[in-house]
């Protein structure tokens, strides 16, 4: 899924380097970012089995993030240069997403600041899971409602605005916090039995939904809350067939390796295609972008990601303590 979710926010800024602006789905591809946010929140849900402790989450979160998030940014240093100091403190303490103006939220290495909102959103995670797991299901979903129905609400009246106000709500933290909301939501449901939707059925809703909104509707940014819970849908109706035992080409090795390389690879793709844009053809620039930004990220997963994980956790073992016996 996350590699889906990469090669759409890839084809949005390839899309933006072409000269003609044709109605296609990439037109409103930053949407994948919002794909990302709910699937955060439904597998960091999934995978926190008991009491989900703060230090070992942080750690976690950490050793997954940023080693390879620092490469990148170096990376995206060399090809585009330094940007003023501020933005350069605000990229490296992934703060910049709390910001309202575009050099210090886009400055070094533009897709980074969905790093930022990560961040903010893995903060809050270990103390509002076991709240949210302690409300019945309709608390559940009161929560969520009013949760998420304030978040749109703000957004679709940013985006009206335009301008400053629909880059707000585009990047910021607390709005786009919903999305990964969305994702909590949507795992505790399946935790709890709720089949929610069958795949075919959710499929086909999201596949409808890109549609009009790409083509019919691309106000910027409100289509990111217009697919979330079809996102969330998806996801869950992909959990349950995973639960029934079914295999699909989501299981083919290929597709498991390039989903652990996506996350690099969306850390250097726009840079990688920037700098072809700048010298060649709209087209070649994004297929040379596309193999360039595939062959760094594999390079960036196997050579950094995955050493510094074990590094990390070698020296610095979180072992969950043992549970207390009276």
């Amino acid at each position: 899924m996350r590699t889906f979710a990469a090669l759409w926010v890839f084809g949005f800024h390839a899309y933006s380097y072409a000269p003609s602006r044709a109605a296609t789905p990439f037109r409103t591809g930053y949407v994948g970012v919002g794909l990302f946010f709910v699937l955060s929140g439904f597998i960091l849900t999934w995978v926190s089995v008991g009491p989900v402790a703060p230090g070992r989450f942080y750690f976690r979160r950490f050793v997954r993030i940023y080693p390879a998030y620092l490469v990148a940014l170096v990376v995206a240093a060399i090809l585009a240069g330094l940007p003023s100091l501020p933005s350069l403190a605000a990229t490296v303490g992934l703060l910049q997403a709390w910001f309202t103006t575009g050099h210090l939220v886009f400055g070094l290495n533009p897709p980074s600041w969905s790093l930022s909102c990560e961040a903010a959103f893995y903060a809050v995670f270990p103390f509002v899971l076991p709240a949210l797991r302690r409300l019945s299901g309709r608390r559940l979903l009161l929560v969520h409602a009013t949760w998420f129905g304030i978040a749109t609400a703000v957004v679709v009246g940013l985006a009206a605005h335009g301008g400053l106000g629909a880059k707000l709500a585009y990047t910021n933290p607390l709005l786009r916090s919903c999305e990964f909301g969305v994702g909590i939501l949507a795992a505790l449901l399946v935790q709890r039995g709720h089949r929610l939707l069958p795949l075919r059925a959710a499929s086909g809703l999201l596949a409808a939904l890109v549609i009009v909104t790409a083509i019919w509707l691309p106000i910027y940014p409100t289509v990111d809350v217009l697919l979330a819970v079809p996102f969330a849908l998806f996801i869950a109706a992909l959990a349950w067939k995973d639960l029934d035992g079914a295999r699909g080409p989501l299981h083919w090795p290929a597709m498991i390796l390039a989903g652990q390389v996506s996350f690099c690879f969306y850390l250097v793709h726009q840079e990688i295609l920037r700098a072809f844009a700048r010298h060649v053809a709209p087209s070649l620039a994004t297929v040379l972008g596309l193999l360039t930004a595939a062959i760094v990220a594999w390079t960036l997963h196997v050579g950094v990601e995955r050493p510094a994980q074990r590094w990390f956790t070698q020296r610095w073992p979180m072992r969950p303590k043992p549970a207390r016996v009276d």
